[in-house]
């Protein structure tokens, strides 16, 4: 794969504006099976100029450790890797404007992996 020219962060990007954002963090026991399908927050979620912000929440009776989230290339494309981590927003930068973007996160602790839940599509400034 090529490398896309974006960047991406969690919610303490310093370019997000708006009202502060909860973010859950699950902390349990070990867990005996891998989490279920995290879901989008479409509300939460938006596109500004060449930048898009996606939320999600986990699958509300799942023992999380983290998320992946992956973003297309904007063109129908092979799915990328662009955020890991504990947060639940992600802002991505650098995208080509005027593009239809999706966006899909799954879960993960250590006893395996969820499936990714269904894509969200969101399109860049013209």
């Amino acid at each position: 794969l090529d490398a896309l020219p974006f960047s991406s962060s969690s919610s303490t990007h310093a370019g997000f504006s708006g009202p502060p954002m909860v973010v859950a963090k699950t902390h349990h026991p070990p867990p005996d099976q891998a989490p279920g399908i995290p879901h989008m927050i479409p509300e939460e979620c938006s596109a500004e100029n060449n930048s898009i912000t996606v939320a999600w929440a986990p699958h509300h009776t799942s023992c999380v450790s983290g998320f992946t989230l992956e973003l297309d290339d904007g063109s129908n494309g092979a799915f990328r890797e662009v955020y890991t981590g504990e947060e639940t927003v992600c802002t991505i930068d650098g995208l080509h404007f005027n593009s239809i973007y999706k966006a899909r996160v799954r879960a993960y602790n250590s006893t395996g992996n969820s499936s990714f839940c269904e894509p969200l599509c969101l399109q860049t400034a013209e």
